[in-house]
């Protein structure tokens, strides 16, 4: 696995990586690439964090599932039953910004450029659904696929309201931990 994970970073032009093989009774194998920021003063450790990237929607999703299983949230509910102040302004009749449309990147909300969601001192899950307010729908919900960071982000924000616990510990809770990750 070293071999392979050498060979990718190196063809994707890779600054730096940390990775894991867990097996059945936890890590079998760690290791580290590279260097943990651009400047590349400082190796990549096994401890080193790194952002997680798009690989968190499919957590994201796994969490509102296991809330869906335990008819805490429903699908096909608005995202304003569980996020009140949730809201943005009309462009079309349609109106519908389900859960469902969430998950499945069709809410026809704004672009991600917006609010600096990410980057070194990204805004609050509150925060940016207070600054959608005053956002114009961009798309009519459940018609046209747009993937959509801030659809998770929104979605992290009704696993927080309904468990009652931040996005991290629920994660670490109810997601992670019972997979001894």
């Amino acid at each position: 696995i070293d071999k392979k994970a050498a060979a990718v970073a190196k063809k994707k032009d890779i600054i730096g990586i940390s990775y894991a093989v867990v097996g059945k009774h936890g890590i079998v194998h760690a290791n580290a690439l590279g260097y943990k920021h651009k400047s590349g003063k400082s190796p990549a450790t096994i401890h080193s964090a790194f952002a997680a990237g798009s690989i968190s929607k499919s957590f994201t999703a796994v969490g509102i599932m296991q809330l869906v299983e335990q008819g805490r949230v429903d699908l096909d509910a608005p995202i304003s039953s569980y996020i009140k102040e949730f809201s943005l302004l009309p462009r079309y009749d349609i109106q519908e910004f389900t859960v469902r449309r969430f998950l499945t990147h069709s809410a026809g909300i704004p672009s991600d450029n917006l609010y600096g969601i990410t980057g070194e001192d990204p805004i609050s899950k509150d925060e940016l659904v207070q600054k959608l307010q005053s956002q114009h729908q961009t798309l009519p919900p459940g018609k046209i696929y747009q993937y959509s960071n801030i659809g998770y982000t929104v979605l992290g924000l009704v696993i927080e309201r309904v468990s009652g616990l931040t996005f991290e510990q629920y994660m670490q809770q109810e997601v992670l931990a019972p997979l001894r990750m």
